[in-house]
C-alpha cells in the first residue's frame, strides 16, 4: 500500500467535516424484535474536504496535493481538528519493550481503544507509575514506542496524532464563481493500518 509521510494542509482540514462511523446490520425479526450485528469492530473515519477550501491558495494546494497522490492510490497524514490529541491514555507493555500507542473513550463504563499508527513527531510523553519518563524511542509511521531501561509498572502516553486516510474519489470537480473555485464535495476516507 502506498503511503505519503505528508499531511495534507492544517487549515485545509481545519475546515473540513467528518467524524467515525461504524457498520451495523439490523435484522427485524418476525416478532418485530431486532436484532444487531457489528460488520466492523473498529470505527473508520470519513471526512469531505469540500468545506475546508476557503481561500484560493488553498484550492491551489489542495488540487497539487491531490495530484501528488494522483487521487485514491496514496495515503497520507490527516489531522481531525476534532480528535487529535490523547491525554494520560493507558498503555501495554508488549514484546518485553514495546508499546502501541493508543487513544482510549470511555462511556458509561465502556472502554473504546483506538489504535494510533501516525503520532506527531515531538508530541509524545510518557508515565511510568506517574512520572515522567523519557528514555524511550518513537517510530512515527508505526505509533511504536520502544522503552529503553525498566519496563514495569503502569504507563500512560499523551500524544498528538494525525489519522492515515486516503482520498475516495479519482477526481476532484469544481467551478468557477466570480473567479473562485467552489468544489463539489471531495471525500476522504480513513485507512486502517
Amino acid at each position: 500500500m502506498s503511503f505519503a509521510e505528508v499531511r495534507l494542509p492544517d487549515s485545509i482540514c481545519e475546515g473540513s467535516k467528518g467524524g467515525p462511523q461504524y457498520n451495523t446490520v439490523v435484522v427485524a425479526t418476525a416478532s418485530g424484535a431486532e436484532q444487531r450485528i457489528a460488520l466492523w469492530q473498529q470505527s473508520l473515519r470519513r471526512y469531505d474536504i469540500q468545506y475546508g477550501v476557503r481561500l484560493e491558495a488553498e484550492a491551489d494546494e489542495l488540487i497539487a496535493f491531490f495530484n501528488a497522490r494522483q487521487g485514491k492510490l496514496s495515503g497520507f497524514r490527516w489531522k481531525d481538528w476534532n480528535d487529535f490529541e490523547a491525554v494520560d491514555a493507558p498503555q501495554t507493555v508488549y514484546d518485553t519493550n514495546k508499546i502501541q500507542l493508543y487513544k482510549r473513550y470511555t462511556s458509561g463504563g465502556v472502554n473504546y481503544d483506538r489504535k494510533i499508527t501516525k503520532p506527531v513527531s515531538g508530541a509524545v510523553t510518557l508515565k511510568q507509575n506517574g512520572s515522567p519518563y523519557t528514555n524511550f524511542s518513537l517510530d512515527t509511521t508505526t505509533g511504536i514506542v520502544t522503552l529503553n531501561g525498566s519496563t514495569g509498572g503502569t504507563w500512560l502516553a499523551s500524544f498528538e496524532f494525525d489519522s492515515p486516510v486516503r482520498f475516495d474519489s479519482d477526481t476532484i470537480e469544481y467551478t468557477l464563481d466570480d473567479g473562485y473555485r467552489v468544489f463539489s464535495s471531495i471525500p476522504v476516507v480513513e485507512l486502517l493500518i
